[in-house]
């Protein structure tokens, strides 16, 4: 059997491995800061429109009892007399009537805000959950195959999804499918790459050969000159 060996030259230098290990890592760590951030955001929010609705009721159960009372006296001014009634009674209950009706559009107008914030909460949670969702997909590829290769396996994930070659993943199995598949895919390419011999049977046995070069025809004297500097008939055979 003769074994040809070819000497590839893209051989990863280990400057280069420890740093792209140093980007993922950086990579990981402000994904992190930035999930931190947005769970610290989530809370105070959450918070606050616990606090806004908590407001609101009261606010709206104090207008309930100043309609009450509104109405009420007006209740009693319609049975009254309107020759003995002073015209300042009637103008006081004019204005809690207006007072009532502007505290109640206040109040309706802060509860489409809160529905509205209700809505972009509730957004909130669920982008978070897609959110861990995914991490937990990738951590999983990561510790399968090398965290070093998910920034090129997003990137073909993305690509295939904006193609049409694969549909947009619906939940976490169908995303875990896909990029696993991408992340071989990055492991394949990444492992040839790094492959740092081929050999090649020829069936005949026999030792690796190494290819030769012709000898020059000419003078001795230039033979002699040529071989000199081409060694590679230490080689052959005399």
């Amino acid at each position: 059997m003769e074994t040809v060996v070819k000497e590839v030259k893209t051989e990863t230098k280990p400057e280069e491995v420890q740093e792209k290990w140093d980007k993922e890592r950086q990579r990981a760590d402000q994904a992190e800061s930035v999930a931190a951030k947005a769970r610290t955001e989530a809370q105070q929010y959450a918070s606050m429109l616990e606090e806004s609705k908590t407001q609101l009721a009261a606010a709206q159960s104090k207008l309930e009892t100043s309609q009450k009372e509104t109405q009420t006296k007006k209740d009693e001014l319609l049975q009254m007399d309107t020759a003995l009634v002073d015209q300042n009674v009637i103008t006081n209950l004019e204005k809690l009537e207006a007072r009532d009706r502007a505290n109640a559009q206040k109040l309706d107008e802060m509860s489409r805000k809160l529905s509205t914030y209700e809505a972009d909460r509730t957004e909130r949670i669920r982008q978070e959950n897609i959110n861990k969702a995914r991490e937990s997909v990738l951590s999983q590829c990561d510790e399968e195959f090398s965290p070093k290769y998910r920034t090129e396996a997003l990137k073909i994930a993305d690509e295939l999804v904006d193609t049409g070659k694969e549909k947009r993943p619906n939940d976490k199995f169908e995303g875990y499918i896909l990029m696993k598949k991408c992340y071989r895919q990055v492991s394949e390419k990444e492992t040839s790459k790094e492959k740092a011999t081929v050999n090649i049977d020829t069936g005949k046995g026999g030792a690796p050969v190494v290819k030769k070069e012709a000898r020059k025809s000419g003078s001795m004297k230039e033979v002699l000159a040529d071989m000199k500097i081409n060694q590679s008939w230490r080689n052959e055979p005399l």
